[in-house]
């Protein structure tokens, strides 16, 4: 005998209905809105960079060196803004799946070596200690240079951000035994966010309150496309922390000698992608 739905059973797949068409009409916004912001910003962010080069290259009179060092500092955090920018446009683009990643080999050391100098003037406002602890000898990361950058800039400006005056930061990075994975670490002696709240930061639109203080700033994509990009690479982002106490955020990602892990966490993706469609 062939079923036939109640009037109760009726009503309730109406209002599922209701709810999904809401919950599609809310992720269009939520795309559109990432969308119109990033192309806002776009705009007064390529006005910096113009200005920014022109100075640079003495075309409005000649500089000095601690303005030329100045000016390449501002250079390069408009730079590293832009493709965060970028970033968001892709991701809202693609519906929330992160974009084409692009690997290559570098050296994971000199890319925090630039990322100190860019934040500099930062550091120097809040007399911030900063440590590099890299190996010489260790082996070169083999992952997208610009993603990894925009994530290690993240979370460097949030430690900046959230660390007292006077306080320490120290980026460091070590491969494991078998020299396959870099682990990179970012800690400060900032904060700290209690351990109920240390899985939502990674979520979007999240910003944890702190009293006066917000271990997030702006929208709350940060954290949550950090994670992306590095799960991306086969690789994970977590934190360590406590209030009080400072944070640690560490990830992973390939090295050189692991170029096969771009692939197989490709084909995860693909996956995944599939299995929710």
């Amino acid at each position: 005998m062939p079923y036939e739905a109640s009037a109760a059973d009726t009503e309730h797949i109406d209002a599922l209905e209701r709810e999904i068409r809401v919950l599609r009409n809310l992720e269009a916004a939520r795309i559109q809105f990432l969308t119109l912001v990033s192309h806002e910003l776009r705009t007064p962010l390529t006005s910096i960079l113009t200005y920014a080069e022109a100075l640079e290259e003495e075309r409005l009179g000649p500089l000095v060196d601690d303005q030329r060092e100045a000016l390449a500092s501002v250079t390069r955090a408009a730079r590293q803004t832009l493709e965060m920018v970028d970033e968001i446009l892709r991701y809202s683009k693609s519906g929330g799946q992160s974009a084409e990643l692009r690997p290559e080999s570098f050296d994971i050391g000199r890319m925090v070596e630039q990322l100190e100098s860019s934040h500099h003037s930062l550091l120097a406002r809040k007399s911030l200690e900063f440590h590099r602890e890299i190996e010489r000898e260790a082996p070169r990361v083999y992952a997208d240079r610009a993603k990894v950058s925009h994530v290690l800039a993240n979370l460097i400006s949030n430690a900046i951000e959230f660390t007292p005056e006077g306080g320490r930061i120290e980026v460091s990075a070590e491969p494991d035994e078998a020299g396959a994975w870099m682990r990179v670490e970012v800690a400060d002696t900032g904060i700290g966010i209690p351990p109920e709240d240390q899985d939502r930061i990674f979520e979007e639109f999240v910003s944890v309150d702190r009293g006066v203080d917000r271990r997030l700033g702006g929208s709350g994509l940060g954290l949550s496309i950090a994670r992306r990009l590095i799960e991306m690479h086969g690789g994970t982002l977590g934190l360590d922390s406590a209030p009080g106490e400072g944070s640690r955020f560490h990830f992973t990602l390939p090295t050189e000698r692991n170029r096969s892990a771009l692939a197989a966490a490709g084909a995860r993706g693909r996956d995944r992608g599939n299995a929710e469609s």
